[in-house]
């Protein structure tokens, strides 16, 4: 039900993103691709948890709907951009 409105789906992703602070800690990938380096997308899936149970009872006007997609877009563009410049090739970050 949640999925094909999108939020619902994002609230998949956010264990995800606690894996991947925790691989950040251990040293298995660059601190910067986890929460506690430049990946805030984390926020879009906390938002998520709130927003989905509010859709599904349709009580969200749709600009806040839209600004959600807005901001959830942006943070997904900066990771990308931080993946691609913490990869082994381009390595901006550092060892």
């Amino acid at each position: 039900m949640w999925g094909s409105e999108g939020p619902g789906a994002v609230i998949l992703g956010f264990p995800l993103e606690l894996l991947m602070h925790r691989a950040a800690l251990e040293g298995v990938m660059p601190a910067e691709m986890s929460y506690s380096g430049l990946n805030l997308d984390i926020l879009t899936g906390a938002r998520a948890l709130v927003l989905a149970p509010l859709l599904a009872l349709r009580r969200v006007p749709r600009w806040i709907v839209a600004g959600w997609n807005a901001l959830g877009s942006a943070l997904l563009f900066v990771m990308a951009a931080v993946a691609l410049l913490s990869s082994p090739m381009v390595r901006a970050f550092g060892d």
